[in-house]
């Protein structure tokens, strides 16, 4: 399942999600963000659920080296 957003000028472009896909067979989804002005990439992350019981913490791979690192807070 796909969502799609229009951008939100009140947001940086590096926190405005663009596009959440839910992968539920591989229990992740991906969020890919928003153009920054002058950039030709945009952020992307993965969260991967974890398994188990209690479950794993969730895991972001940030592909934009220049994007803001997402605190512990918003991970949980």
């Amino acid at each position: 399942m796909t969502e799609k957003f229009e951008r939100d000028t009140n947001k940086p472009a590096q926190e405005d999600v663009r596009k959440r896909t839910y992968y539920v067979r591989d229990d992740k989804i991906r969020c890919i963000y928003h153009y920054s002005e002058g950039r030709i990439t945009s952020a992307q992350r993965i969260y991967h659920k974890g398994g188990g019981n209690p479950p794993k913490r969730t895991e972001v791979i940030e592909i934009d080296p220049h994007a803001i690192q997402p605190s512990d807070e918003q991970l949980e």
